[in-house]
């Protein structure tokens, strides 16, 4: 068995694919997560620099220049707790008041954001660049006011839910390649047991099987198909088998026999003998009957006959084979009754029925001594045959229907090719009936059941 390389499975392959795929719809949703979130997170921070100029504005509107200066100080004071700067001006850009020392130049985005960096002074002389963002307005008087925050604050927010989100999806790729190597890693041990199981099979040993001990759900579904299949496979391959075994030992005394006679007429050409050339004939349509017989069966184990369904009263088909094996009955001294009971319609292939139940009552009168009787019986879609001879031992009665199985003591009693019971089986499966062997204390008692679908009508006769 070749072995391949876990890249290269195709369960693998298709976990890689799957993931890639899933990888892609959660960048997506992810994007449009923090679209969503940065619209909202810069919406409230303008919301909240509104709110801090109207303060502002508010102050100037009811104490003028120095009410102004008193609202930034306390807002100023507040430390931690604010984090905005502030700065008002004259018109000439004279501060009033803030803790922003000059007017910045600055960058104005759509919105009216705007964007500068000061040199902010820190702890002793050492001083650092700082970007801010804000938001101005003038007032009365020329009077300007801004509200600023640092930038950086701003962004922070929204680079920890991108990285947050970053992190998932990788995350996300990151656990499905792994989930997608470990699934394959199992699902190759499980098809290397079952290829290890095939080429046991392929090399003859039929009764090799997959063990369901390791799987669940519906692999183990899988695993019990693929071992009823097989069962399937070996009863079809002994039963050949044994049809072969069969043909050649019920053949073999025919064609030994023709062969015999034969080599008498070739001795004896100066001779007529007209009865050696008729037994001749004999064995042949013995031979050809049981060719056809085998025919018959396997085109309708196989489906291959077209069946011609119609409606078939069963009284009428009982009561024309029970006619037609009367004399055959009274000539051996047998009585043979027939007891309508329930009669029923059926859609069945009238030949084919008539075949069967014409094998069963000539089996039941063959195996019945003189004096005794056959009975055929209707019952609710039902046909029952029942006889008082030896009967078949209930061990043997499941491979009664096997093909060329006949039992030592038919084999003494009368001849036969042992395929009767096995047409019948064939002609009642290929109506979706069962066919039951049951004993008649003394004798054997055959039941034909058809099913539901198949009967049209029934009513007590």
């Amino acid at each position: 068995m070749r072995r391949r390389g876990v890249l290269s499975d195709f369960t693998f392959r298709f976990i890689a694919l799957y993931v890639a795929s899933l990888s892609v719809a959660v960048f997506l949703t992810q994007g449009a997560i923090y679209g969503y979130f940065s619209s909202n997170h810069f919406s409230e921070v303008r919301a909240e620099m509104e709110n801090e100029l109207n303060g502002l504005e508010s102050a100037f509107a009811a104490s003028g220049r120095s009410g102004l200066a008193e609202y930034i100080d306390e807002r100023t004071r507040l430390g931690y707790f604010n984090p905005f700067f502030y700065l008002a001006v004259e018109k000439d850009y004279q501060k009033i008041a803030g803790n922003l020392d000059t007017w910045p130049s600055h960058m104005e985005f759509p919105g009216w954001w705007i964007n500068f960096e000061l040199d902010m002074r820190e702890w002793g002389d050492q001083g650092s660049e700082t970007e801010f963002v804000a938001l101005s307005r003038e007032l009365d008087n020329g009077v300007q006011v801004i509200a600023a925050r640092h930038s950086e604050e701003v962004w922070n927010s929204s680079r920890l839910v991108l990285q947050t989100l970053i992190r998932t999806m990788l995350t996300t790729l990151l656990f499905g390649l792994v989930g997608g190597l470990v699934v394959t890693l199992i699902t190759s041990k499980w098809i290397t047991s079952l290829n290890l199981s095939v080429e046991e099979i392929t090399g003859g040993n039929l009764s090799e099987r997959i063990d369901p001990s390791d799987s669940r759900g519906s692999m183990r579904d899988l695993i019990l198909g693929i071992n009823q299949m097989l069962d399937t496979i070996e009863s079809l391959m002994l039963g050949v088998k044994r049809v072969s075994d069969n043909i050649a030992h019920d053949l073999r005394t025919p064609l030994t026999r023709m062969r015999h006679q034969l080599e008498q007429m070739q001795l004896d050409s100066d001779r007529e003998r007209p009865e050696v050339v008729t037994e001749l004939i004999a064995e042949c349509d013995d031979l050809l009957s049981t060719f056809a017989a085998l025919l018959r069966i396997a085109q309708l184990e196989a489906g291959n006959r077209r069946l011609d369904f119609t409606p078939v009263t069963l009284s009428e088909l009982c009561s024309d084979v029970v006619e037609l094996y009367q004399p055959l009955a009274e000539e051996k001294h047998i009585v043979l009754s027939y007891q309508p009971g329930f009669d029923s319609v059926v859609r069945a292939d009238r030949d084919l029925l008539f075949q069967v139940l014409a094998n069963l009552v000539d089996n039941a009168i063959k195996y019945t001594s003189e004096g005794g009787r056959v009975d055929v019986r209707l019952g609710r879609g039902t046909v029952v045959v029942a006889d008082s001879g030896p009967g078949i031992p209930e061990p043997d009665r499941e491979k009664a229907f096997q093909r060329f199985l006949r039992l030592e003591s038919s084999r003494s009693m009368q001849p036969g090719n042992g395929l009767g019971l096995s047409l019948v089986k064939a002609v009642v499966d290929a109506h979706g009936g069962e066919v039951e062997l049951m004993d008649n204390d003394p004798g054997l008692r055959v039941v034909i059941t058809f099913p539901p679908a198949a009967r049209l009508a029934s009513h007590l006769g």
